[in-house]
């Protein structure tokens, strides 16, 4: 049986009156009619014209065009027309006799954003003459009243100041909804790095991930995206890449998937064995069913993003979004008077917007200047390391750094390194290091107790060039393994499950033997 726990002296709210009706204006309504006649046929200002509310409209069945065009939309990929909003509308129920006649209005598209402001200033009058009129007949109901408080806010564009007392009852909403488990982190699938991030990732957090070029911070992005995608909340890790294809992220997430079975080098030339063959093809199934979506542009610029993100997220399933990484992310201003790290200013400040507004986390990858790596030994990464800083440091609420000050000598050929995650900066917790497996073969990280053998105990990679014969016991071993590593036990023999035991102790004990497991 499940027991929710319940906050004392959680406030119930007030039951508002229904209320008086208001006298409909024709000449508004034909307003309403040529704006939304204006966003059918550039759907475009569905995004660049303020959000309308069901009380903003009028005329009969105009709010239910508007949300039918906002939701049809995020989905389409062209033009919009009035027949396919009119279908769209019959499907869902809706009278689309509305949507058909709206074909007739000539528009002016030069006089939309006038339009749209004349509505939404003609809503709140009416909306502040209801507040007030139903206020005046129940002068104690403090549902109203805080109504009307709103209304007036959204009518001047000034923020109303939060009482002490509100501030506590929006606190305790947000306490309770966490206690129900309404409100849970997301995951990052590293047990040590949730723990010190209080749980994982929170929505409207910008977290930074930034690491010099090859330590794997595209790696790490994807793999707690797929974590993300396959943590059974229903929720989509949006995975937004600057440098990638998705099907060279699809290569990647096969080597890791079949957790060293299947090689990233073998997968990249195309030199597989028939065992090798056989695990790709029932992996890619499994790939397929994740909830990972990506979109992946060698020229897109945070304008483009935006309206990307901000489309997809009116689903309301949006878990996760990675941006793959910042530094290749354009302005989109235009100014040339402006220098890049002004550029990379406003492209975070659009980030930290985004993320607030979606109450969703943004993974944003970084690069780090070349300062870290002068001299003999790797210094640690810090905060003035990240290329254009300044605004970088003040918006992000996390900054995580990967580190590894392996010698060279010995990072070469080695199939399994310890490397350090480093939590340099956050805003509502603690700093920290926390020490994780990096898998070449696999391109993944792991939990350090969860991971193969290091490189000084691990048996070699049966090479490409030399596939070995298709066994069925053979695959079926391996799939046992895969399967085992996870902590899926049903249907597992005891000697497989002894194996993959030992291979765990065997890797603690050998990291923490490692004389750089001080770092």
């Amino acid at each position: 049986m499940n027991t929710r726990v319940q906050l004392i002296g959680a406030r119930r709210p007030q039951a508002a009156p229904a209320s008086p009706s208001v006298v409909v204006d024709s000449a508004l309504v034909e307003v309403e009619r040529h704006l939304l006649a204006c966003i059918i046929r550039d759907h475009d200002l569905v995004d660049a014209l303020p959000a309308f509310a069901e009380a903003d409209f009028q005329g009969a069945s105009h709010h239910d065009v508007y949300r039918t065009l906002a939701s049809v939309v995020s989905e389409a990929e062209g033009a919009i027309s009035f027949l396919t909003l009119a279908a769209t509308m019959e499907a869902l129920g809706l009278p689309s006799k509305t949507a058909r006649e709206l074909e007739a209005v000539a528009t002016d598209p030069s006089q939309a954003a006038a339009q749209a402001d004349l509505l939404l200033k003609a809503s709140r009058r009416r909306q502040i003459a209801a507040a007030s009129a139903a206020l005046a007949q129940d002068p104690d109901n403090q549902v109203l009243a805080a109504e009307l408080d709103r209304v007036r806010e959204l009518s001047s564009g000034a923020k109303a100041v939060m009482t002490s007392e509100e501030a506590v009852d929006d606190f305790r909403n947000r306490l309770q909804k966490r206690l129900d488990g309404d409100d849970p982190a997301v995951s990052t699938g590293l047990a040590d790095l949730d723990d010190i991030l209080a749980g994982g990732l929170r929505g409207g957090q910008v977290v930074v991930l930034a690491a010099r070029p090859g330590e794997g911070k595209s790696a790490l992005a994807q793999g707690i995206a797929e974590h993300v995608s396959r943590d059974g909340n229903g929720k989509t890790a949006l995975f937004i890449s600057l440098e990638m294809l998705a099907h060279e992220i699809t290569e990647r997430r096969v080597a890791a998937a079949s957790h060293g079975a299947v090689p990233l080098e073998a997968l990249r030339a195309g030199k597989l064995s028939d065992e090798q063959l056989a695990l790709v093809d029932e992996l890619l199934p499994q790939l397929g069913a994740s909830r990972m979506e990506f979109l992946a542009s060698y020229s897109e610029d945070i304008d483009g993003i935006v309206a990307t993100v901000k489309g997809r997220a009116k689903k309301g399933d949006i878990g996760l979004v990675v941006m793959d990484y910042l530094q290749l992310i354009e302005s989109g201003t235009g100014n040339a008077s402006e220098n890049r790290e002004q550029q990379v200013a406003k492209v975070c400040r659009r980030i930290k917007k985004l993320a607030l507004l979606l109450q969703v986390p943004i993974l944003l990858l970084s690069q780090l200047n070349r300062e870290g790596e002068k001299g003999a030994v790797r210094r640690r990464p810090r905060m003035s390391d990240l290329r254009e800083s300044g605004s970088i440091e003040q918006d992000a609420d996390v900054i995580l750094f990967i580190h590894d000050d392996t010698p060279e000598e010995m990072r070469a050929g080695a199939a399994t390194l310890v490397k350090t995650i480093i939590v340099e900066k956050q805003r509502a917790g603690r700093k920290g290091d926390v020490q994780v497996l990096w898998i070449g073969a696999e391109c993944r990280f792991a939990n350090l107790a969860q991971g193969r053998l290091p490189s000084s105990v691990q048996q070699a990679p049966v090479a490409p060039s030399k596939p070995a014969p298709a066994a069925p016991a053979n695959l079926r071993r391996v799939r046992q393994i895969a399967a085992a590593n996870h902590g899926e036990t049903d249907g597992i023999p005891p000697e497989v499950l002894a194996e993959v035991d030992a291979i765990r102790s065997a890797s603690v004990a050998a990291a923490a033997e490692s004389p750089f497991a001080q770092f």
